[in-house]
């Protein structure tokens, strides 16, 4: 059949009208969300463990709102909310982590809640899972430091958030299908790649708590759509997870070290997310996983009096900065550590909130927040937790607190509080790190040596406790200013900033610390190390002191990082340093010092703070902690 010109011609013109209308019926304008006012609002409508959510209601609008309308960004936050301003680029997938945070408004059903099968926010949701999908490369990797800088971290967290995202879309109100089913394959992509992609499992082995959200990721996945290969593989990586990610002293890898703020917060919560869909085979490794860790927290925590707050062996961190951890009171849960595999690792109980610490805390916080209502914070647009989708993450997840006994007893349990006098010692192969932590009557001391890991760490010792007082001493990282250590006059670093290459005596007998976990009975332990080429420092830790000397030619300045309280009383008088409260006494006596001063450093600790004393010498020093209750 042959068409004249003019036929032709009306029918491009069709076609293009065709292409147009359906192009632009794609690219419309996406409805918006009402805004939620509080005041219409009841209040009591929120349950108790629902304190935090008015704030998140108030502001939702305001965030589902930023997702694009048209054009190559569409389906994007517009809005820094999550992961701060600096990192708010269309290439990084983690900010669209937030997809959790709409999805979990339109599949959550409660009396409060407006926005439960929102058919504009449906519109939205798959406008974001669009565009999340078209980021990802063919292979399954994300971004997120740069384009086509493809990752292990948004790759990881992105099976964990968006795997939660799909479940609850599986659970609750639909989307699209055609929209559902490719994000399925994009996140099975995403799954795939992270198991089987050899140089993300070696960055995995690094940064343990990047990879370990696949954990959660890929058993959300199996639940809805169970699968051979993925089951295969992710049991196999699991499996060499037992030892590849966490030290034989008990430490999850980040940067090749131990690090406070991972361990106890995002490998926390990629545990957590894996307990809620894990069968018992999984449990179980959890289980023995954590069991491990907090061993190791056990013997690096110390427990201040009268509180339930713990000072860390800080100065061996690798990344973060975490100077005390406290079970006080239930924080928002965005942030909030929930371990309901403690239940069968007594240990782990000491560090927990108690059945009746947790109602407690809610029954507080959700009077704080009727009595602000319907005042709340406001959003602090670039901030990088402003609207973070953690708040929705372990919503609804199994959760477990010990009793009020189970916990005290735990407490009793701690190393620091043994009846016993003792000298623990712990070492990693990987990084040539060595842990020695000695108990006797009055004082519990942490040594740290071998090599430095990353360059804010600092060895030598770094905590100093009494059962009676509490910490009294702590060496703090990434700082030239307040870690533990001799300072020759000019120089930037204390000799701790630097490799540790110790010799030890115990009993007045050579002794070579094992590459495994070890226990000595109590009894004095000599260490002694170089200064340089031509100094040596040795410390005796006894019965009921601590003597160190220290040999360095010319000048030089000893650091002691001392921690105070507000009610001790501090006193420098001649060559000796009291520090006294009403349960007891630390006292340093010094030898051949040619000045003392202090300084107070600015830390993180809570209920304490830091105090510098810097003694300053030539040739000698000496100098002895001695404790009284």
């Amino acid at each position: 059949m042959h068409l004249d010109k003019q036929t032709l011609s009306l029918l491009s013109i069709i076609t293009f009208i065709c292409i147009y209308s359906c192009s632009f019926e794609q690219e419309a304008k996406i409805p918006e969300v009402a805004e939620v006012n509080l005041q219409h609002v009841d209040p009591t409508l929120f349950s108790e463990e629902e304190w935090y959510i008015p704030y998140y209601l108030k502001h939702f609008a305001a965030v589902a709102n930023s997702v694009v309308d048209t054009g190559a960004k569409r389906g994007y936050f517009d809005l820094s909310v999550w992961r701060g301003s600096r990192n708010h680029h269309t290439y990084n997938a983690r900010i669209m982590e937030g997809i959790l945070s709409l999805v979990w408004f339109y599949c959550t059903d409660r009396e409060w809640n407006i926005y439960y099968n929102d058919q504009n926010l449906k519109k939205r949701i798959e406008a974001s899972l669009l565009f999340w999908c078209s980021i990802q490369h063919k292979d399954g990797r994300f971004s997120e430091y740069g384009p086509e800088k493809w990752s292990l971290a948004p790759t990881a967290f992105a099976t964990k958030f968006i795997g939660r995202a799909l479940w609850l879309l599986h659970k609750g109100p639909k989307i699209d299908p055609d929209i559902y089913e490719k994000s399925r394959a994009a996140l099975r992509k995403a799954i795939y790649i992270g198991l089987t992609h050899e140089g993300l499992w070696k960055h995995g082995r690094s940064y343990t708590n990047q990879y370990a959200n696949l954990w959660g990721g890929a058993l959300a996945y199996l639940s809805i759509w169970p699968n051979a290969e993925i089951s295969a593989l992710l049991k196999e990586r699991f499996t060499e997870s037992m030892t590849e990610f966490q030290s034989p002293a008990g430490f999850f890898y980040e940067k090749d070290g131990p690090d406070w703020g991972y361990n106890l917060s995002t490998h926390h919560s990629d545990l957590q997310v894996a307990w809620e869909y894990a069968d018992e085979a999984y449990k179980r490794m959890i289980i023995n996983k954590t069991k491990l860790w907090y061993e190791w927290l056990s013997y690096n925590a110390v427990k201040e009096p009268e509180s339930m707050c713990y000072f860390l062996n800080r100065a061996i961190e690798t990344r973060q900065q975490k100077g005390c951890v406290c079970s006080l009171e239930e924080i928002d849960p965005a942030f909030q550590r929930w371990s309901p595999q403690t239940e069968f690792i007594p240990t782990a109980h000491a560090f927990e909130l108690s059945e009746t610490e947790v109602k407690s805390s809610r029954k507080k916080s959700y009077s704080n927040m009727l009595e602000a209502y319907p005042e709340v914070a406001k959003l602090d647009v670039g901030e990088f937790n402003a609207f973070t989708p953690y708040a929705f993450l372990h919503h609804n997840m199994e959760q477990w607190h010990p009793t009020d006994e189970q916990k005290q007893i735990s407490v009793n349990n701690l190393p620091c509080f043994s009846s016993s006098d003792f000298i623990h010692l712990r070492s990693d192969e990987r990084s040539d790190t060595k842990y020695i932590y000695i108990k006797t009557p009055v004082y519990y001391a942490t040594f740290n040596h071998g090599k430095i890991v990353t360059d804010q760490q600092r060895l030598g010792l770094g905590l100093l406790w009494n059962p009676r007082m509490g910490t009294v001493l702590q060496s703090q990282s990434r700082t030239d200013q307040a870690a533990y250590g001799t300072k020759i006059l000019g120089e930037k670093n204390v000799f701790e900033a630097d490799d540790l290459q110790v010799k030890m005596k115990y009993e007045d007998e050579r002794f070579e610390q094992p590459s495994e976990t070890f226990d000595l009975d109590g009894g004095t332990l000599e260490i002694s190390y170089n200064l340089g080429s031509t100094g040596i420092k040795n410390i005796e830790f006894a019965e009921g002191e601590i003597s160190v000397d220290v040999q360095c030619p010319g000048e030089f300045n000893e650091y002691l990082p001392l921690v105070l309280s507000d009610e001790d009383n501090f006193t420098i008088q001649g060559q000796k340093i009291e520090i006294q409260n009403s349960r007891g006494s630390c006292t340093i006596k010094i030898k051949n010092v040619n000045d003392i001063t202090q300084e107070d450093f600015e830390t993180d600790l809570i209920s304490k703070h830091c105090r510098v004393i810097k003694l300053s010498a030539k040739g000698n020093l000496s100098y002895k902690l001695e404790f009284s209750n």
